[in-house]
């Protein structure tokens, strides 16, 4: 719910996380004038993220039931995140 973007060159940034070299500027275009999306406000995006965990959810459940689902601790690592896997693939 942060993210914005240039109006004339359409470069993204976030309140937060990407914020321009300087302030109300774009650092590509130069440009001073910003949008953001409709769809960027808080209670549409708790709505995704609903519809997404009821999704997801049907999802898991259905390669669950199939045993074709497999879990990868994906905490770890890269290189053991990356061992898992090819373990899964290789045994699989």
């Amino acid at each position: 719910t942060g993210r914005f973007s240039c109006k004339d060159c359409g470069n993204i940034y976030h309140k937060l996380f990407n914020r321009p070299k300087y302030k109300n500027i774009c650092d590509k275009c130069k440009c001073s004038d910003f949008i953001t999306r409709d769809d960027d406000r808080e209670e549409v995006v708790l709505d995704r993220l609903k519809l997404y965990k009821e999704k997801i959810t049907e999802v898991v459940e259905h390669y669950n039931r199939k045993g074709s689902l497999f879990r990868v601790d994906a905490n770890k690592q890269p290189d053991d995140v990356y061992l898992q896997i090819t373990n899964i693939i290789k045994n699989n």
